[in-house]
């Protein structure tokens, strides 16, 4: 794909440590510099975490499901919005009706090409093949749907 990367950030997941040494070696750059930070493991969902998503909705509604995934101002049950990793998310210059109607796909890298202040120049890519991407995002939309 030609990218040429400074340094590369992963959380402290086995699986997702694994998954960018083979980004790292496949686009030949093992010397990168790596970031590892917890900061980074998947979504905390607050009292929500751990829980079946399908059997969430079919309890609480698909609708209340939806914001509590995507909201950045209505967190899960007992989650304190005083918490302190409440006000660590950001939104990328996103609108709070992007943001809801955003499905992250998971397992796709996410570049971001940064300025020397480390704001974003361009919009988040996806490093994987369009309709790959496509499918996996439809997965993820459809994780918060009863059965």
């Amino acid at each position: 794909a030609g990218y040429q990367f400074d340094i590369c950030y992963t959380s402290v997941l086995k699986r997702a440590i694994r998954t960018l040494w083979l980004a790292m070696d496949a686009t030949d750059q093992m010397w990168t510099p790596v970031v590892r930070t917890w900061r980074l493991n998947e979504r905390h969902y607050g009292g929500l975490t751990g829980l079946n998503k399908a059997e969430t909705a079919a309890k609480h509604g698909e609708a209340q499901v939806k914001i509590w995934r995507r909201s950045f101002d209505t967190p899960p049950p007992t989650m304190d919005p005083d918490h302190d990793y409440y006000t660590t998310i950001t939104k990328v210059n996103m609108s709070e009706e992007q943001i809801m109607e955003l499905n992250l796909p998971t397992g796709i890298p996410i570049v971001y090409e940064l300025d020397k202040n480390l704001k974003p120049i361009k919009p988040m890519q996806f490093l994987g093949d369009e309709e790959t991407v496509r499918k996996a995002m439809e997965a993820v939309a459809a994780q918060g749907k009863a059965k």
